[in-house]
């Protein structure tokens, strides 16, 4: 159970202690001799219940008006004028029975609908207060809803005594419109329950309780009304009796707020320490300025907290407490900020301070930090009056110290996370520098050895196996050379785009075109070593303003990439879909797959799924990442989706976006001729495919 539960549940205990054993014994007096009276006269217990409920109406009407000057209560004001018309209804109701003689045209019908006329009164008198509660309807409104209200009151006293405009409400029963009307009742009853329950924050905690249970008893004695058959059965005689405990309950919760209270209050008054407090706080309404020195500048933290909830908290009390300003704890309840191992002894002495409106002296707390950092020092409070509500005022010394640790704590997390960032980074830069100087090593000594043994002296017989390998080590030179333009381009490639020298030379091109084209000069090659390469497109054409030359490096790596990992026999899907605002271009092949931890760092700077030095594919793990940073150059994105074992399967979207202007670029560093240079230098990596 919550801290704020716990403390309603102890002022609902306390509720009911209060109670005299003569109060208590005069209520069941009361209640039992209505239901004895009822057995003896039952026309007698009728008007007894009526006459009753009538007089607490008037008490109602009279202990608000008569506290108003003292409570300022614009709530029991309202709710004692309602219960005056209220009461009038309930006279009238018993004066209209033909035995009573009073009214000339007397009936069951005319009984009925005063009855429903003092109900249909006491739903509004619920409802439209609770809107003065909330400040939903301000003070200047008053007159003229107490117009409307005596307005009504003459329309419905005249319907009732000389109209009967309305349909009859009594016809040797109860008729649909009187039950209609009950169950409307009832459903505004149950309304003023639930807006009650809501603005339970707003109104004192044994005014609320005594109102909850008034309304919830005016529910079920409408739910007995509407269920009896005739006046002299159970359900009735029930609803009646439910009728007086109701009121009895809300005629309490007036008298407790509306008179107690102030009683209290002004009696506390007299006492010097009380009267030293309310000229403090007259004194900081009065004065901004004064405001500001007192509370602000304090160097106590001071937090003023209603409800359990902080309506006001200085700059002090923020950094005490470990937040950035006094603005990010306002709001947030008491509790949140309190220890959890003394919360319950600063609860009991909340509730000390707010039933006895007394001040407690400092004691040692702990609170806590947003991160969880307890916070040790003293803490005392105040009852106050707070901009007209009472509050507690909470001041928290002592914690200089501790908050000093607290931050040196902070420094401390905040320099440990950098520490662990930088090490990461050296740690990736050791492992790229490694794996570099293996990628520029191994195409090295390939090189030196072919020309060492191109140097070789051979003999004439074996001038036809010397051209052989003298064809064969070219090969194997001019692939290792290749892959070092690559591995030079990317790095180059890499740091522009660090230093955003990497530029876009966007062109109105035939995306279709460009990826079409690509496709089918790798296709024979990777066909003749048991790849093969399918290429699929739902348009034609597709024009669109795309660097073409950089595309084409996505593509190849992309192409690359795919049949560095698929196997003899596997298969490599190039599909091409036209999406009007956007292309999609996947590249899906049949090969090992990557786990689903490495999904994550493929497209990382030299992110690589296998980082030993004796993976049996080579790279410098730059190539993906240097493809999302282009894609994302050209605003679009790329993912991947794999499984180990099916395949792999990446998806670049891009903008289809048309170009108004040219825009020229910088000529990369190595550059290549023909487009089977191009393709050659990406695929330098892959020592399978001839």
């Amino acid at each position: 159970m919550q801290l704020n539960e716990l403390s309603y549940s102890k002022t609902f205990r306390a509720l009911f202690q209060k109670d005299s054993a003569a109060r208590a014994a005069s209520s069941i007096i009361l209640i039992s001799s209505l239901y004895l009276l009822r057995y003896n006269d039952f026309q007698m217990f009728h008007i007894a219940v009526e006459i009753f409920s009538a007089v607490v109406s008037f008490g109602i009407f009279m202990f608000s008006m008569n506290s108003y000057s003292i409570s300022s209560n614009d709530y029991f004001k309202f709710i004692g004028v309602g219960y005056l018309f209220v009461g009038m209804l309930d006279i009238f109701h018993v004066f209209s029975y033909e035995s009573m003689q009073i009214f000339p045209n007397a009936s069951q019908d005319m009984v009925s609908r005063f009855w429903l006329a003092a109900r249909t009164f006491e739903v509004a008198t619920v409802l439209l207060s609770n809107l003065f509660l909330t400040g939903k309807i301000r003070r200047p409104r008053y007159p003229l809803i107490h117009f409307l209200f005596l307005f009504f009151f003459v329309i419905v006293f005249a319907e009732a005594v000389y109209l009967n405009l309305l349909p009859s409400s009594w016809d040797s029963g109860q008729t649909r419109f009187k039950l209609f009307s009950e169950y409307i009742i009832t459903l505004g009853f149950t309304a003023g329950v639930v807006m009650c329950y809501r603005s339970r924050h707003l109104m004192d905690r044994e005014l609320f309780y005594y109102m909850m249970i008034s309304l919830a008893l005016k529910v079920v004695y409408e739910v007995c009304i509407f269920k009896f058959i005739n006046n002299r059965d159970m359900m009735f005689a029930v609803g009646h009796i439910v009728k007086v405990i109701s009121f009895l309950f809300m005629y309490r919760g007036i008298l407790v707020t509306g008179i107690k209270r102030p009683y209290d209050k002004l009696v506390n008054n007299l006492d010097e320490e009380e009267s030293f407090r309310r000229n403090m706080e007259e004194a900081i309404h009065l004065s901004d300025k004064c405001y500001d020195i007192l509370i602000n500048r304090s160097g106590d933290g001071i937090i003023i907290h209603t409800r359990d909830t902080i309506i006001f908290a200085n700059d002090t009390a923020a950094k005490t407490i470990g937040v950035g300003a006094a603005a990010d704890i306002i709001g947030k309840k008491i509790w949140d900020v309190v220890h959890y191992e003394c919360s319950e002894q600063i609860m009991d002495r909340f509730m000390k301070v707010r039933e006895e409106k007394t001040s407690l002296p400092f004691m040692n707390v702990k609170l806590i930090s947003p991160e969880g950092l307890s916070i040790e020092g003293e803490q005392c409070c105040n009852y106050i009056m707070y901009r007209g509500q009472p509050a507690i005022l909470t001041i928290l010394r002592g914690f200089s110290y501790q908050e000093k640790i607290n931050l040196l704590k902070k420094d401390i997390a905040a320099s440990e996370k950098k520490l662990e960032k930088s090490n990461e980074y050296n740690m990736l830069l050791t492992e790229f520098f490694t794996n570099i100087s293996h990628e520029l090593k191994t195409p090295l000594n390939i090189i030196l050895g072919s020309i060492q043994l191109l140097e070789l002296p051979c003999s004439d017989k074996l001038s036809y196996e010397y051209e052989e390998k003298h064809s064969r080590y070219l090969k194997i030179m001019k692939q290792n050379s290749y892959r070092l333009i690559r591995l030079i381009n990317n790095l180059i490639d890499i740091s522009k785009y660090d230093t955003n020298y990497l530029k876009l030379d966007r062109r109105n091109c035939d995306m279709v075109s460009i990826v079409e084209d690509i496709v089918l000069s790798v296709v024979d090659s990777f066909r003749s070593k048991g790849v093969n390469v399918i290429f699929d497109t739902d348009t034609e054409e597709k024009i669109m303003a795309v660097d073409e030359d950089k595309i084409e490096r996505i593509i190849l790596n992309l192409l690359s990439n795919a049949v560095k990992f698929t196997n003899d026999g596997g298969q490599i899907f190039v599909n091409f879909e036209d999406h009007e605002d956007f292309v999609r271009i996947m590249f899906k092949d049949t090969g090992i797959g990557i786990p689903e931890d490495k999904l994550d760092i493929i497209f990382d700077r030299f992110g690589q799924v296998d980082r030993s030095m004796t993976r049996n594919r080579e790279g410098s793990g730059i190539g993906l990442s240097l493809v999302k940073a282009i894609v994302q150059m050209h605003g679009g994105t790329v993912s991947v989706k794999s499984t180990v074992g099916v395949g792999s399967e990446f998806t670049v979207e891009l903008p289809a976006v048309l170009a108004e202007e040219e825009y020229n670029t910088e000529a990369i560093a190595i550059t290549c001729d023909s487009n089977m240079d191009k393709i050659d230098i990406e695929f330098s990596d892959i020592y399978s495919v001839d």
